[in-house]
């Protein structure tokens, strides 16, 4: 089953990428090649109460001790929590099920992306998925006003509430934007 899975992973600079770093190598220290995966899902996903899962190839006393103090160690280092699930590599259903809460999610952006994309494509110049200050999509408008703010703040809440996934935006006047563009273009 491993063999057949295709894990994505992306590496960000933050607390939460950091501490499932750490927690990669110390097991891959400690368990050499009795260690076989880490599925980590966002801080804040669950499964079995357990946002990493731990695959080695069996497990007894001395792999969970050594899982155990590691994610304690870790756990002292950062400001998050890793709460772990342990199994074995023969327990495909779990690994599975793990695997799958990444599709799901990342399913679930795209669409939540499309349908406020949508909700806002009359006062929008553009919607773009970017990774600026605490937002995940840019919305360019012809003007940043009142009105303008309460149609997209009220979008973003629809569909944020149907949605796992959060529309987090920015909003800028497509004269900033330009401004921006011509900046990051001329720094090239």
């Amino acid at each position: 089953m491993i063999d057949e899975l295709f894990l994505m992973y992306k590496l960000v600079n933050d607390e939460w990428s950091k501490a499932v770093s750490e927690l990669f190598q110390l097991l891959s220290t400690s368990l050499r090649n009795r260690f076989a995966m880490l599925i980590a899902l966002d801080e804040d996903s669950f499964v079995y109460d357990s946002n990493v899962l731990v695959v080695v190839d069996k497990v007894d006393d001395e792999v969970r001790d050594k899982v155990a103090e590691a994610v304690i160690e870790v756990n002292s280092h950062h400001d998050c929590t890793i709460s772990y699930y342990l199994t074995s590599k023969d327990d495909v259903n779990t690994i599975r099920v793990f695997s799958s809460v990444k599709e799901k999610k990342k399913e679930d952006c795209e669409d939540a992306f499309k349908e406020f994309k949508e909700k806002v494509k009359s006062i929008a110049r553009d919607v773009i998925k970017a990774e600026i200050y605490d937002s995940n999509v840019l919305v360019v408008v012809d003007k940043v006003d009142d009105e303008v703010r309460d149609k997209v703040a009220e979008a973003v809440i629809e569909v944020n509430s149907h949605h796992d996934c959060t529309i987090s935006y920015y909003l800028l006047s497509s004269e900033e934007y330009e401004k921006i563009r011509g900046t990051i273009k001329g720094s090239k």
